[in-house]
């Protein structure tokens, strides 16, 4: 972008059931934020199935369990880096619910841009 302004990309995912059989449905996103000139990494995760699932949220920083999170409703979680920036990452998500009497677990796994705040 134009020189002197921060450009924040956020990547959302979303994948659907193929044929290799049953996956939890989830809607994806990570972005990399500032906070009080600290770096964090926020993770949101919207069940977009039919059943509630259990959501592991699960960054370089620090790992978060929600379970039971409804159909429609999000899964959240903003990381602290420690530090007033951080490097470019992945967050890697995982819902586990059962698919057809059976227990499935699906992994997504979603980008976020490095990060600089402050001075």
């Amino acid at each position: 972008g134009p020189a002197g302004v921060d450009l924040v990309e956020v990547d959302t995912w979303e994948f659907a059931a193929d044929a290799a059989g049953p996956a939890v449905e989830l809607d994806v996103t990570a972005s990399a934020r500032c906070l009080a000139g600290k770096a964090y990494v926020a993770v949101r995760a919207t069940n977009s199935g039919d059943v509630p699932a259990d959501v592991a949220l699960a960054t370089p920083f620090g790992t978060r369990v929600v379970s039971d999170v409804a159909p429609g409703a999000s899964a959240y979680q903003s990381f602290a880096a420690r530090s007033t920036s951080l490097a470019a990452g992945v967050a890697t998500v995982t819902g586990t619910a059962p698919v057809d009497g059976t227990d499935v677990s699906t992994p997504y796994e979603v980008a976020f841009d490095a990060l600089a705040c402050g001075g």
